[in-house]
């Protein structure tokens, strides 16, 4: 799943994007790559943040979605050990969208708002016209 992960250039994959009913996600942040088993999110934090979000389950299509900033996760790391890892920033938004996935949601059941590559262009044309 990580080379899957890496060739596709995502931040992450679970394991249901690629046909596997587990409850496993990787992900790679900040040229750190994490393996989730069995994760569990604790203790989301009350300020979120709206941030343009994709998939590559659902290529060519963005949105914007809101999202709490920090949260903890507990899960099993690639060697069935305990982990327990506080996130924020990017991190924690890769996690709880790879979650979703392993809950059986997409980010498009939570956006605010989505667009394709051809809306921001035809939106980018209207501005011109103004």
């Amino acid at each position: 799943m990580i080379a899957t992960m890496k060739d596709a250039k995502g931040l992450g994959l679970a394991a249901p994007q690629v046909g596997k009913s587990l409850r496993l996600f990787t992900a790679d942040v900040e040229d750190k790559v994490y393996v989730f088993i069995n994760p569990e999110i604790k203790d989301l934090s009350k300020d979120k943040s709206s941030f343009e979000e994709g998939c590559l389950s659902v290529q060519k299509i963005w949105g914007s979605v809101i999202r709490p900033k920090k949260l903890t996760i507990k899960a099993l790391d690639e060697n069935g050990k305990p982990v327990k890892i506080r996130a924020k920033g990017l991190l924690a938004r890769v996690i709880q969208h790879e979650v979703d996935h392993v809950n059986g949601a997409l980010f498009i059941d939570k956006a605010e708002e989505l667009f394709t590559a051809e809306n921001a262009e035809n939106a980018g044309n209207n501005e011109k016209r103004k």
